[in-house]
């Protein structure tokens, strides 16, 4: 069920469990299949914020703990047999109801106008052949066709209103304009006037089954004016006397390197350089226009697909279908070859993608963590020593880092006992598998700060597993990360990756940065 859960989601392991594995008691069957949906839908509508088991369990612990407003959660009737339904009438037909109201019985709608216009299209059926006729235009004749089946529509419709009721049937009408055409008034066959009283007198008279209500016009009280107290005080709005705290923000990697103010959740980070066009280039992988396209491409297809058993067939059928045609003289077999070597490309001593199976894996891991009261020049110095840099390390934000810090990891994945930290990058550093080796690839990191990234991703791992594992020790279960230049990777050749262990001392200043107390 766990497995079904991470691969497939919550609903495909929640009705799996509920059909295989559940039985309510036979004396409240009705009410615990009632409440056991309910709860479904309620954890598939949190599944979407809370995509892990973990954090989803968490969600409903709280929720029965009582802690947050949840209405949805309100309890459900066993049926909506005894509720009030509103009912179109063409929605009704083969249904029943033990009472039925019909509100508007007397009131008319010309069926050749669409508001105050007229429609152009006249459709009728020919009196002869009963072959159905759309007229563009207006003559008199034809449009009399067409209101005339018009009208014995709305009759068929108030015969379909009045049977659906199983024991008493209220017709509610009052002279309308033009109310002689209604469903009601042709049904009746009254010519307007005060005819409609009159006919519905006439129809009730000697028929014990129905039975009339005049309700005059005087029967509603109607309040002239409200009385108020004198010297009452007048309602004023309350007036706002707190503080808006602006130095609280979510940020993001992509909002401490572009300097942007998040308002709200960011978005998983994309390789976002130019597009470049590499026609030259005998291998898809050079000739794969760099760019967010490119990027959003590699990334789905490696979130969803199993490196240890690559289903290629099912995993490039939505990525290509969103992403459009592959470079010209390329085919998807092309595609799948690259994508293969790069599930094959040794990534450290004995290890490579492949070896990984679905469970320890985490695919798009959503995180947050709170930054209390540190600021972007004293994460600039730890991360020029990270870099070996004797001058701090400018950011382009240079607020105070105080809120939440929020992101998106690509893969998380355990081996041997170590847990680490993975990010695909689709970026073009050249045309040649020797234009991704370690210099080259350490350039580009440090000028798009994805070292500064992955410190985040890690800090946001090393506070995860310090919660859930008991024994957790850096240097033995933390793993380091990975960055994988997926262009450059290659089972013959040691290009496109990009490993670095870090040290738990490492790990500590970030913890200290972020968690530090405010001072008051």
């Amino acid at each position: 069920l766990r497995n079904l859960w991470l691969k497939q989601g919550f609903v495909a392991m929640a009705l799996t469990l509920f059909h295989e594995y559940y039985r309510p008691a036979v004396q409240n069957r009705e009410r615990a299949l009632t409440n056991s949906l309910h709860l479904l839908e309620l954890l598939q509508q949190a599944s979407q914020r809370h995509v892990q088991p973990r954090q989803l369990l968490n969600w409903l612990d709280e929720q029965i703990r009582g802690e947050g407003e949840n209405i949805e959660a309100e309890l459900r009737l066993e049926t909506d047999a005894d509720l009030l339904r509103i009912q179109t009438q063409h929605g009704a037909k083969g249904l029943e109801y033990p009472v039925v109201f019909i509100p508007f019985a007397s009131r008319y709608r010309d069926p050749l106008k669409t508001g105050s216009r007229k429609v152009e299209v006249l459709s009728y059926h020919d009196r002869q052949t009963l072959e159905p006729v759309n007229y563009l235009g207006h003559d008199n004749r034809i449009a009399g066709l067409a209101r005339e089946e018009a009208h014995a529509e709305t009759v068929r419709l108030l015969y379909v209103a009045v049977t659906r009721a199983v024991a008493r049937c209220y017709l509610c009408s009052t002279p309308f304009k033009d109310h002689d055409k209604a469903p009601l008034g042709q049904v009746l066959g009254y010519h307007g006037g005060a005819g409609l009283v009159s006919a519905l007198r006439d129809l009730a008279q000697g028929n014990e089954d129905i039975a009339l209500s005049v309700v005059e016009d005087d029967s509603f009280p109607v309040v002239q004016g409200l009385q108020t107290e004198k010297n009452e005080a007048p309602l004023l709005a309350a007036a706002f006397t707190g503080h808006i705290r602006r130095d609280w923000w979510l940020s993001s990697f992509s909002a401490l390197t572009r300097n942007l103010r998040h308002g709200g959740i960011t978005l998983p980070d994309r390789d976002e350089e130019e597009p470049q066009h590499h026609e030259t280039a005998r291998q898809l992988r050079f000739s794969l226009p760099a760019g967010a396209a490119a990027g959003n491409l590699l990334h789905e297809i490696f979130e969803h697909l199993d490196f240890s058993s690559p289903d290629w067939q099912q995993a490039l059928q939505r990525p290509l279908a969103a992403f459009g045609p592959l470079p010209e003289g390329f085919q998807r077999a092309d595609l799948v070859d690259w994508l293969q070597e790069v599930l094959d490309t040794p990534l450290s001593a004995g290890l490579t993608l492949s070896h990984l199976q679905w469970g320890q894996t985490l695919r798009e891991t959503a995180f947050y963590f709170p930054m209390l009261n540190g600021n972007a020049g004293e994460l600039g110095k730890i991360l020029a020593g990270h870099r070996g840099q004797d001058r701090p390390v400018e950011l382009p934000a240079t607020r105070r880092l105080r809120g939440m810090m929020h992101g998106f990891i690509d893969l998380i994945f355990e081996w041997q006992g170590r847990y680490c930290v993975a990010d695909y990058k689709s970026n073009f550093l050249g045309a040649r598998l020797q234009d991704y080796n370690p210099q080259m690839i350490e350039n580009s990191m440090q000028q798009a700060f994805y070292d500064l990234q992955y410190l985040l991703y890690s800090l946001a791992l090393h506070r995860y597993l310090q919660a859930n594992l008991d024994d957790y020790r850096p240097d033995t279960h933390f793993g380091g990360v990975y960055y994988l230049y997926l262009r450059g990777m290659s089972a013959e050749s040691d290009t496109g990756v990009y490993h670095r262990m870090l040290s738990e001392d490492l790990l500590q200043q970030l913890d200290t940065l972020f968690g530090r107390r405010a001072h008051v």
